[in-house]
């Protein structure tokens, strides 16, 4: 029986019935190169030994391995978690701006229905005023009318037009 065994890892492939070690890759997986023997080594106490400490350390990387994937699920679900809380603040934040927004709109309408009446009470105010300034020019032309009345209009009852006119307008 031929063998082809790995210099590196002692890794040890056995070729089947019409197999050359000429025919065969002289590479072995782990890069280590292979020669042909008629027999497997002997394997000694030392191999056996090699044997379970390669299988104690292989359960302690099995047992790290599950470690590091229940780790792995803890952070994803608080990954997660933030991720959800951060949706949640955003839409918070979003319907906060949104009111504030409705507010500074309500204000806004607010200050320009009081601009509006304060325009209004403005535009009354100065119309009283003109019917007020243009009632003193009036009154003004009819004392000076009655002022510049002579005797004869006295004594005989007669008054000045714009007085007639004020009178009737009263």
């Amino acid at each position: 029986m031929v063998y082809l065994i790995c210099d590196k890892c002692k890794r040890h492939y056995k070729l089947q019935e019409g197999e050359f070690p000429e025919n065969v890759s002289d590479a072995c997986d782990c890069g280590g190169k292979l020669r042909s023997a008629e027999n497997l080594p002997d394997t000694d106490d030392k191999d056996e030994t090699s044997v379970e400490e390669l299988e104690n350390e292989l359960n302690l990387k099995e047992n790290e391995i599950k470690g590091l994937r229940e780790k792995l699920a803890r952070t994803q679900e608080q990954l997660q978690d933030v991720m959800n809380e951060k949706k949640s603040l955003e839409k918070r934040m979003s319907e906060l701006e949104l009111k504030e927004i409705d507010l500074k709109l309500n204000n806004s309408e607010n200050m320009r229905q009081e601009h509006n009446k304060l325009e209004h009470r403005v535009q009354v105010t100065k119309k009283q005023l003109d019917d007020a300034n243009d009632e003193l020019k009036v009154q003004h032309k009819v004392i000076e009318d009655l002022d510049n009345r002579g005797i004869v209009d006295i004594l005989r009852g007669r008054f000045p037009e714009s007085f007639i006119r004020y009178r009737k307008m009263k």
